[in-house]
């Protein structure tokens, strides 16, 4: 899978990162996959795990807290 940006940051599987679409959010999860957008307009989105679920994330509303540097040589 092909690392996403968004906002100047990239998001790859692996790293840890903060829904921030609502304004006091604290949830965190790892993201594990990107899922394919059918249209140009729509957006894109992450799937991640949080809470023990797989739940899908708008990835422009996600903040990297933790990047995966493991799976970079």
């Amino acid at each position: 899978m092909r690392p996403v940006f968004v906002d100047h940051q990239m998001i790859k599987v692996g790293d840890i990162v903060q829904d921030f679409s609502y304004e006091h959010s604290r949830v965190h999860g790892v993201v594990v996959g990107f899922v394919e957008h059918a249209h140009p307009k729509e957006a894109q989105k992450v799937i991640v795990i949080s809470n023990g679920e797989l739940v899908k994330w708008i990835a422009q509303y996600c903040r990297v807290v933790s990047d995966n540097r493991a799976n970079e040589q």
